[in-house]
């Protein structure tokens, strides 16, 4: 219904057009059909050219954001290789941490053998919770104190603690000599490092 109504409006204006062109003069003819020409080239450019240009700009920016990512691709995987590298340097350090008997024990035994103490000379303080440091391995932290006299024994221990079989990091060092007894006083933290099972 409303499509007829729309067909009856053309036809309408096509006849109304037609009776006015038919009409007018040569010249008046001229100018009407270079007024339309006119009207039909500004709708072209409106509506079919800048569209079109609009989208070949946004093609030709895609097209040079694609060409700055191949160039950067090298980069990009010569990065991804050294952090893979890296990845796997860390993963044989961490396995080489690894205690699946516990830090604690570990601990103890280190210092009775390595720094020659009694289990009256030091203490262990419970550990830390552990934290997740990658998927596979979590660290937790182990707060040493003792008094020790011998201070080659001391370095051995330390040594050992941070070079040997089983490495622990250790995040803080404090030792306090204390003069009237010819002792050290020593306050470590360590982190062991386990595999999460």
């Amino acid at each position: 219904m409303q499509l007829n109504k729309i067909k009856e409006k053309i036809l309408e204006a096509t006849s109304k057009f037609n009776e006015y062109y038919s009409t007018r003069s040569e010249r008046e003819k001229y100018l009407i059909i270079g007024g339309g020409i006119t009207l039909i080239v500004l709708l072209a450019y409106s509506f079919i050219y800048t569209p079109i240009i609009e989208l070949i700009d946004e093609q030709k920016q895609a097209i040079e954001l694609a060409e700055r990512e191949i160039k950067a691709l090298p980069f990009v995987i010569a990065r991804y290789d050294k952090l893979r590298q890296r990845k796997a340097e860390n993963e044989k350090l961490y396995s080489s941490m690894n205690m699946p008997e516990g830090a604690m024990t570990f601990l103890e035994d280190l210092l009775k053998n390595k720094a020659g103490l009694e289990a009256s000379s030091f203490s262990i303080d419970p550990p830390q919770p552990a934290t997740k440091i990658t998927d596979e391995y979590e660290q937790q932290l182990f707060r040493i104190s003792l008094k020790t006299t011998d201070y080659v024994k001391l370095i051995e221990f330390l040594e050992e603690l941070t070079y040997g079989k089983k490495p622990m990091i250790i995040s803080r060092l404090e030792i306090r000599k204390n003069e009237a007894a010819d002792s050290l006083q020593a306050s470590i933290i360590v982190n062991s490092i386990k595999r999460i099972s």
